[in-house]
């Protein structure tokens, strides 16, 4: 499917149906690929109404693809903001660090196509939150090591990556992994929750970050630039993330923020207050390699451990 769809989006380029060709590739590719499923596969739907069933469906989907919607608004309005703000230089350098850092949360889908299934098949409530416990400390610490390494090394990353000419990227770059911190941690929430077919606090909470983020990110942006930009998103975040883990986790499992988020939080608050006295003393470099050892060290001893050891009990279940 995807050969064909290629062949003719490539063919429509050649023949200079520009734009259209773009859309027709992706269409067809998608059209072969039905097409192939429905001559390989012997079952044949059909269409059958069944008004219970589309009452649960709509039920629980609803609020889902009203929050989608909510988001890619989320996602996009800020950019509009910066644009139209400060333009379109800055616009690029906010782009930059936004794209790279979110990129890392594709690890984050990943595992939680595989959780909710798990979660699905598992009648027992008890059993989910013993996993979300467990799938929480496990995302907090693989996103931790990556949020401390681009903490301390946000700099040379972009330098070295994209050049000395996106330096202004890097504090944003260093805020918005910060985001993806909290909403890798914070996404562990949903399979769960689908899982009991619950679905509106999804909807609950993009109204909520709609109606925070576009005012604090226009004020952002007026006082502080791209890095006002993205503090006022990091706020938004936080905001969100608390209010999720005490309005709805809590209820669901009897524990809230500090339970599930203390470890990695505190963890975050340590990484930041020693790049912040490295930053206002200007160590040297061997004493930030000092630094940053020392507290992924640490991280090691009080955090990081548990979490691979849970981990490893996991693989050992499973694979062994």
């Amino acid at each position: 499917a995807q050969i064909g769809g290629g062949v003719i989006g490539i063919s429509l380029a050649y023949f200079k149906y520009g734009i259209w060709s773009l859309l027709w590739w992706r269409f067809s590719s998608i059209a072969l690929e039905a097409m192939i499923i429905w001559i390989i596969t012997p079952y044949r739907p059909k269409i059958v109404f069944n008004y219970s069933i589309l009452k649960g469906v709509v039920s629980f989907g609803w609020p889902l693809l009203f929050s989608s919607i909510l988001t890619y608004f989320c996602w996009n309005i800020d950019y509009y903001i910066v644009g139209h703000l400060l333009g379109e230089e800055q616009l690029g350098y906010y782009w930059l660090a936004f794209q790279v850092s979110h990129y890392f949360l594709n690890a984050k889908i990943a595992i939680n196509s595989v959780v909710f299934p798990a979660y699905s098949r598992t009648g027992n409530l008890v059993t989910k939150i013993k996993g979300f416990k467990l799938m929480t400390d496990i995302v907090g610490a693989l996103y931790l090591v990556m949020t401390v390494v681009v903490i301390f090394w946000g700099k040379e990353l972009i330098c070295i990556t994209f050049g000395d000419k996106w330096l202004p990227s890097v504090m944003p770059f260093k805020l918005f992994f910060i985001i993806v911190f909290t909403r890798a941690i914070g996404g562990n929430a949903g399979p769960l929750f689908y899982s009991q077919g619950i679905t509106h606090m999804d909807s609950v909470l993009s109204i909520i970050y709609v109606l925070l983020l576009t005012p604090m990110v226009y004020f952002g942006t007026i006082l502080f630039g791209i890095n006002g930009a993205a503090i006022a998103v990091l706020l938004v975040g936080f905001i969100v993330l608390i209010y999720g883990y005490e309005k709805y986790i809590r209820v669901l499992t009897g524990h809230g923020t500090l339970y599930y988020a203390g470890k990695p939080l505190l963890c975050l608050f340590i990484t930041l207050l020693s790049a912040f006295i490295l930053g206002y003393l200007n160590l040297t470099f061997h004493f930030k390699i000092i630094t940053f050892i020392a507290v992924m060290v640490f991280f090691y001893v009080i955090y990081l451990k548990n979490a691979g050891l849970e981990l490893l009990q996991i693989l050992k279940i499973n694979f062994i």
